[in-house]
């Protein structure tokens, strides 16, 4: 990109010259040129009409005289613009020069916040990538507890939850009072055990709560482990009090308003809205023949909320219709009715093992954020 930038300052020189060199005036130069060509002939004609004897040695000496003064006057006319001239395209060329530098030195202060270099530019990393970023980083600071922390969560996302578990592990034992932890911990070995919360997850989240009895998130999974206990007063006064300690403009708020209000209407045997999303997936030959013995698993997570589904179908595929309905029959955990989520998002996953752990060899794609109230429609096509 400099050597652009070099060929522009050069070629604005050249331009601003070519007018420099146009506005000069060499007309004066060519008249004061012409007038030393005449008199240097009259000087000529004067001393042939002396030496003929046309006039006298007097007037001879006086036009002489004449004569040499206007010559004289015009060499020095002609000397001095010279000398201006040369001092002028001196200047001329020093300030181009001068700015050319300048230029060069504000481009080089510039270039590295205005014009990046292609290889500075990078994408945002794939979850594959980060987990190997940590685990190099982990080799030589096996201590980090954070950083075991978030390679957790990292294989979690990815759906590898007895490996997340391990590395949660590594993170507890380091630190075993980081809340983060505790409840990150505490729903991995919850998902492992298809969604139970009971034995060490509750004690995990217990141990949160002593620590710091108002974290959201430790008060929401309290909620959570209460609801599953058939506890329904329980949780609503836990799940209120993870409202009261979310900032005003937090946007997990509305989710805990929309879940306390489905508690209450369950509570009081209210009739529930009816909430549904209609699923349908375009798989290709390819895939049908290839992996027509697979599981098909279809489910909705929430956008902001536990990445655990909240409501599911499982079948196989080669028994697949067209169309899978997710409804409130569907849902995983009464606690977290579909009805609940303002928006989510829907996974379609194929799996040999029909397995609710990712498995390596599994294939899965999620949609993008859809608004549950709607009862949408949701297409998806698999090759």
């Amino acid at each position: 990109m400099i050597w652009w930038f070099l060929i522009l300052i050069i070629v604005s020189s050249l331009w601003v010259l070519s007018f420099y060199f146009k506005s000069k005036k060499p007309e004066i130069l060519d008249a004061n040129q012409s007038n030393i060509e005449l008199s240097k002939n009259k000087l000529l004609e004067l001393e042939t009409d002396f030496t003929n004897g046309n006039i006298s040695k007097e007037d001879f000496d006086k036009s002489k005289v004449e004569i040499e003064e206007a010559l004289s006057l015009d060499l020095e006319e002609i000397n001095e613009w010279k000398n201006r001239d040369t001092k002028s395209d001196y200047i001329v060329y020093f300030s181009l020069i001068f700015l050319g530098l300048f230029s060069l030195t504000i481009y080089q202060t510039l270039a590295p916040d205005f014009v990046p270099k292609s290889n500075e530019i990078s994408k945002t990393p794939t979850l594959e990538e980060s987990e190997q970023k940590l685990r190099q980083f982990l080799q030589d600071n096996p201590n980090d507890d954070e950083s075991w922390r978030v390679l957790g969560l990292t294989l979690f996302e990815q759906g590898k939850i007895a490996e997340s578990i391990s590395a949660y592990e590594k993170a507890y034992e380091i630190d075993s009072e980081n809340i983060n932890t505790l409840i990150e911990l505490a729903s991995a070995i919850a998902t492992f055990q298809e969604n139970d919360f009971r034995g060490r997850p509750a004690q995990l989240i217990d141990k949160a709560l002593k620590i710091n009895p108002n974290s959201p998130d430790a008060l929401y999974v309290a909620g959570l482990i209460a609801v599953n206990g058939g506890q329904f007063e329980l949780a609503k006064s836990t799940w209120e009090m993870a409202l009261n300690a979310l900032p005003a403009n937090h946007q997990d708020r509305q989710i805990l308003i929309d879940i306390l209000k489905e508690l209450d209407s369950i509570v009081s045997g209210k009739e529930i809205p009816s909430t549904s999303i209609s699923v349908e997936i375009d798989f290709s030959k390819e895939v049908l023949e290839t992996r027509g013995k697979d599981f098909l698993m279809v489910y909705i997570k929430s956008v902001n909320g536990p990445p655990m589904p909240v409501a599911i179908q499982k079948i196989k595929l080669k028994d697949y219709k067209g169309r899978l309905v997710l409804t409130k029959d569907n849902e995983v955990m009464p606690s977290i009715p579909l009805s609940s989520l303002n928006e989510g998002l829907v996974v379609v996953r194929l799996s040999k093992s029909g397995n609710a752990i990712r498995q390596k060899d599994d294939y899965e794609v999620v949609s993008d954020p859809i608004n549950v109230q709607y009862s949408p429609l949701v297409k998806f096509k698999v090759e």
